[in-house]
């Protein structure tokens, strides 16, 4: 892995170079097809094993193809893990902080175990209407690190696991910090104070507060703001 990681650099002059009508890659370079996305070379990502392996290529590629019409840093990714779910209330405050926030986003949505549910019937009445393109709902899976390290990606919505974390640092993506337990309130106050995120503070009860998240989600991506935050977490 260390060795593909060195190899992102001369693969990125490769392209340039050699100018390939197509590219075929599999998971373990994510940021391969990235860089040939950013290039405008189409791009197709081998997944081997099944039909749920072969759903999870064509997300992954609907994902790039919609990120590669948004402009630079100008996105902000959701996503919770694969071990934190939102309560139907948590799910419904987010929806609305951001569709308020009139950002663009990827937000990767899961449910917990027995909770069947489609993303339609889990957000609010009319949601996906009222957010048209500037939002793009992915059920259960989602290319984390190829959506990370894209240049369209401007901050990353975050439970704050240290992993995610540690990804979102690697990428240079600010953390908009929303904890649920454990470690995570604690990783998000670490990443406040070094100046690479912000937090979406509860109130005295633990809830979302209605005018909390879409000032936060805007301010992560604000020019001013926005380009410290990126600056931070480079450093």
């Amino acid at each position: 892995m260390q060795a593909f990681d060195k190899a992102s650099s001369s693969f990125s002059n490769i392209l340039t170079t050699l100018k390939p009508d197509l590219l075929i890659c599999d998971f373990f370079q994510p940021w391969a097809p990235a860089l040939a996305l950013s290039l405008n070379i189409p791009t197709i990502q081998f997944v081997i094993s099944g039909n749920e392996s072969n759903s999870v290529a064509v997300h992954a590629l609907k994902n790039s193809e919609w990120l590669n019409k948004k402009d630079t840093s100008s996105v902000i990714f959701v996503s919770f893990g694969t071990e934190n779910y939102l309560s139907k209330e948590e799910r419904e405050e987010l929806a609305l902080g951001l569709l308020l926030s009139e950002v663009n986003f990827i937000w990767v949505l899961r449910f917990a175990q027995g909770e069947k549910i489609s993303a339609k019937e889990a957000l609010p009445e009319g949601f996906f209407d009222m957010v048209g393109e500037r939002g793009l709902i992915v059920e259960e899976w989602a290319p984390q690190k190829r959506i990370s390290s894209h240049p369209g990606i401007g901050g990353f919505l975050s439970h704050c696991g240290w992993n995610s974390v540690l990804e979102s640092m690697r990428f240079g993506d600010p953390i908009i910090a929303m904890p649920l337990y454990i470690d995570q309130p604690l990783n998000a106050e670490f990443l406040v104070e070094v100046g690479a995120g912000l937090e979406i503070k509860r109130d005295k009860n633990g809830m979302l507060q209605r005018q909390e998240a879409p000032k936060v989600i805007k301010d992560a991506v604000e020019e001013k703001t926005g380009q410290h935050l990126r600056r931070k977490t480079g450093e």
